[in-house]
């Protein structure tokens, strides 16, 4: 096994659970959700009162992350990686999260 493999798997999945997070998160997409006060889980899209959908954002960066980590792992040998782009692209979509996310506790002051 080259070592590419692995490390192209590891950035696949940084780079999905980034990507997923993000979708979820600003698109508002349907997720599981959580209500502390009735105790049950639910699928929605908006959260109300004291109503959670974290776990539902953490979750679907999760399934994205197993996804692209898995594509980049049975991508094929012949394909070349260039660590320093897949570790900057990697990176500039965590990045992206951490902007995304600064801004709406920006805002909200």
């Amino acid at each position: 096994m080259s070592p590419a493999r692995p490390l192209r798997a590891i950035f696949g999945g940084l780079a999905g659970f980034a990507a997923g997070y993000l979708l979820a998160g600003g698109l508002k997409l349907p997720v599981v959700a959580y209500d502390p006060l009735a105790r049950r889980v639910f699928w929605s899209a908006q959260v109300t009162g004291t109503q959670m959908r974290y776990y539902g954002d953490l979750l679907t960066a999760l399934l994205a992350a197993l996804a692209c980590a898995l594509f980049a792992w049975l991508w094929p040998r012949r394909a070349r990686l260039d660590a320093t782009l897949a570790a900057g692209a990697a990176l500039a979509l965590v990045a992206l999260d951490v902007a995304y996310f600064l801004s709406r506790l920006l805002a909200s002051s």
